[in-house]
């Protein structure tokens, strides 16, 4: 008898078409993390105490439903540290990724723009390819370890169906795949 990979309760998510909420892709964009907690919360109170009407309820009856609510770890740890040491917070989108090909000045900003370092459209859009511009999406697709691990996680939970990226910028919902305009 062959052991099997997975455990009975991933075989039943699995099952279900997922939803994948995430948030903080940039650090700037501090509340994209209140507003995937609150969606965690909202989900969680009502499947404890809400009715059989609601929304939630009925989204965590058929789906199985993923947060993460932060993307980008590393640029949301370096904005908290420095805001401790110094009061001030500072507008930065991208990782913390060490670049040589830059010189520090006033606005230079090290790191790689997650939103940008995805495999569809890479190199397109509005996608920089010069490390020293804000815009910047990596040398090459999924460059970096944060997106390689949505990447990694999206093809372990191939049923998802719906992800929602949340930004904190705009008033905009964005159709995916903008980048064939």
């Amino acid at each position: 008898m062959r052991k099997s990979d997975t455990t009975p309760f991933e075989d039943e998510v699995k099952r279900r078409p997922g939803i994948f909420v995430n948030g903080a892709h940039h650090p700037r964009e501090l509340t994209s993390i209140t507003m995937v907690v609150y969606m965690m919360l909202k989900f969680l109170y009502e499947s404890v105490h809400g009715n059989s009407l609601s929304v939630e309820t009925n989204l965590l009856d058929k789906a199985a439903i993923f947060f993460t609510p932060v993307v980008n770890i590393d640029g949301v740890y370096f904005l908290e540290k420095h805001y401790r040491l110094t009061g001030k917070l500072i507008w930065i989108r991208k990782n913390k990724r060490e670049l040589d090909d830059c010189p520090n000045g006033v606005d230079y900003e090290e790191g790689v723009d997650l939103n940008r370092n995805y495999g569809y459209g890479w190199g397109g859009g509005e996608t920089i390819l010069d490390p020293c511009e804000k815009t910047y999406g990596g040398p090459f697709p999924f460059s970096e370890p944060e997106t390689q691990s949505i990447k990694n996680f999206m093809e372990t939970w191939r049923s998802i169906k719906l992800a929602l990226n949340i930004h904190a910028f705009g008033n905009l919902i964005c159709i995916p795949f903008m980048a064939d305009d």
